[in-house]
């Protein structure tokens, strides 16, 4: 049997350090709860007054889970940091309640909110020019939309556990429409994995048929030239 919301959201509580497991969870279903939200916005008039430094001229080649996968293997950040961009970009919505989520802009909000919280979160970040590369915009543009992100939050950075453990919790209850037909952004796979994680730790002896290592390689400078980090911005934006 599948594990429940709530074992689901306990072991991803207590096993944020299983990066691959918590990435290959939480990716798929922000990607969805995001696709959503650009595709009821899509519909809506763009006025010149909405137009923020973060719209690209036209939506980008790339799918949101695409550019988020993309974000995993490169950015290197925690699981975590993922939840927090969510509730960092949350914020930025109920703080300027004209600034709408589209497919215009999404892509480098999402960049700039992960790259502000692996700085909050993280202990190990990389340099602004390293984010800029990974999300396909110049150095020079992701210092200015970082600080466009801070005044729009505030600079409100400093999340309460319980707020994290509720954002989390409503990333949980998205997965329960693993069971339905309408959506499937978090595979049975992965939860019957998790749901294997669980049974581990409760002591139960499962058959494992793929080691999940020890989480994401996290080496490599900040200063990295590797041409597989950078593409240009014209690719996604």
């Amino acid at each position: 049997p599948l594990p429940s919301i709530a074992d689901i959201s306990a072991y991803l509580s207590d096993s944020l350090a299983d990066a691959e497991t918590a990435n290959a969870f939480f990716v798929p279903i922000l990607s969805c709860v995001l696709s959503q939200i650009t595709s009821r916005n899509d519909e809506l008039s763009l006025s010149a007054q909405q137009v923020t430094i973060f719209h690209a001229l036209k939506t980008p080649a790339i799918t949101i889970r695409a550019y988020l996968d993309r974000l995993v293997k490169y950015a290197h950040c925690s699981p975590e940091c993922f939840v927090v961009a969510l509730i960092y970009l949350d914020r930025l919505i109920h703080r300027n309640p004209g600034f709408i989520i589209s497919t215009l802009n999404v892509h480098r909000l999402l960049v700039t909110s992960v790259m502000t919280a692996a700085k909050f979160f993280d202990d190990v970040y990389y340099n602004n020019g390293y984010y800029a590369r990974v999300g396909g915009v110049s150095n020079k543009e992701m210092n200015a939309l970082e600080l466009e992100f801070l005044y729009l939050i505030n600079f409100n950075l400093s999340i309460s556990t319980s707020d994290f453990q509720r954002y989390q919790q409503e990333l949980c209850a998205h997965s329960a429409s693993v069971h339905e037909s309408s959506c499937h952004c978090c595979t049975e796979q992965v939860v019957c994995r998790i749901g294997a994680h669980i049974q581990a730790s409760q002591g139960v002896c499962v058959e494992s048929h793929q080691s999940l290592g020890d989480g994401i390689d996290r080496g490599g400078s900040a200063d990295s030239t590797d041409s597989a980090v950078s593409f240009q911005c014209d690719d996604v934006m």
